[in-house]
């Protein structure tokens, strides 16, 4: 399995622009829908709230590079960069690390 994670620094004040985006658009459930990818996640940083996590879970690195090269994101990208701060671009992919070991959860 690979992690592909991806770091979104949105306009000032605009991370809920940026998670607005996220859900009208069903980046997440395309990702899940389309196959490959077995989880997706947003997260925010906080207290801050000056960057957005995307983070998911694929099987393989050809499973996210056919997502990162697909024409359905490449339209994403350019009405997402406009909400992202101009020094943050521009966009690229996520960083992918191979996940070694996860434990589910009640298993210590």
């Amino acid at each position: 399995m690979i992690r592909s994670v991806l770091r979104l620094r949105p306009r000032v004040d605009g991370d809920d622009a940026v998670l607005d985006f996220y859900e009208r658009r069903e980046i997440l459930t395309r990702a899940l829908r389309e196959g490959g990818c077995a989880a997706a996640e947003l997260h925010v940083r906080l207290p801050e709230r000056d960057e957005v996590v995307v983070s998911a879970l694929w099987h393989s690195v050809a499973d996210y590079e056919a997502w990162a090269g697909s024409a359905d994101r490449a339209r994403d990208v350019g009405e997402l960069e406009e909400l992202l701060d101009p020094a943050s671009l521009p966009l690229g992919t996520g960083a992918l690390y191979e996940v070694v070991r996860c434990l589910p959860e009640g298993e210590a």
